[in-house]
């Protein structure tokens, strides 16, 4: 990746584009990275970003992969929840519903094999030409589905915010998935 190339913030890591010598992901992802790490602001510098050393890099960084495994198996529960349910006898057997088929990208941490160890959480690239550009279905201020403009988004939302519910129902209350980054074709 070009240390000096465009990078995006939110609210807590950057973002760049990079490569890795090989797919990392799989054979079918190619070798197109998102490359990120995790930063702060100092009191009374709000407006400037410090990367974290490569230790805190880690802490940060395994809590997002930690969480992003743990969303896949969330996820998961959901299917194994509608799989489980008795097949409409007036559709032949099959489910009267279509399911979208989704999966969160795939993650991965990274450290550099130099003196400095800069760690990196690296991440599958959404390809937009495949999948479309990135869509946000939930904000995390309301477990409805945001305003979306194509039908079959609004489905995809409609179904996430169900996966949520059922997450939180089969869980007693102790689980719910906010804030997915999903692939609409797996």
């Amino acid at each position: 990746y070009d240390p000096a190339g465009l990078m995006k913030f939110g609210g807590f890591k950057r973002a760049m584009f990079g490569h890795t010598s090989g797919p990392i992901f799989g054979s079918d992802t190619g070798s197109k990275v998102c490359i990120k790490q995790a930063f702060y602001a100092k009191k009374g510098q709000p407006n400037t970003r410090h990367i974290y050393e490569p230790a805190a890099q880690m802490d940060y960084l395994t809590q997002d992969i930690n969480c992003s495994r743990w969303a896949d198996a969330s996820m998961q529960f959901v299917y194994d929840f509608v799989n489980e349910q008795p097949p409409a006898e007036n559709n032949g057997g099959r489910s009267a519903l279509e399911i979208p088929q989704l999966r969160f990208v795939r993650t991965a941490l990274a450290i550099a094999e130099n003196d400095d160890h800069e760690t990196y959480l690296l991440e599958e690239v959404i390809d937009e030409k495949q999948d479309g550009p990135f869509v946000k279905y939930i904000n995390n201020n309301s477990a409805a589905p945001a305003p979306l403009a194509s039908a079959d988004r609004a489905y995809i939302g409609k179904f996430l915010s169900f996966a949520q519910h059922v997450q939180y129902t089969k869980t007693g209350g102790r689980t719910l998935l906010t804030d997915a980054q999903i692939i609409t074709h797996p």
